[in-house]
Formats: structure tokens, sequence, C-alpha cells
């Protein structure tokens, strides 16, 4: 469950970070 609960995250992660910099950057 540990394990999914990461691969879960791994990408909502990117995700946010990658639309914080879009934000930061406009």
């Amino acid at each position: 469950a540990a394990r999914s609960n990461v691969l879960l995250a791994v990408p909502a992660f990117l995700y946010a970070i990658n639309n914080y910099l879009k934000f930061t950057m406009q």
C-alpha cells in the first residue's frame, strides 16, 4: 500500500511543482 501511495504521490508532486513554476514565471 505504501509503495502504491508513493507512485501516486510522485506524479502529483511533480505536477504541482510544474504549475508553481508556470505561475511564478508569468
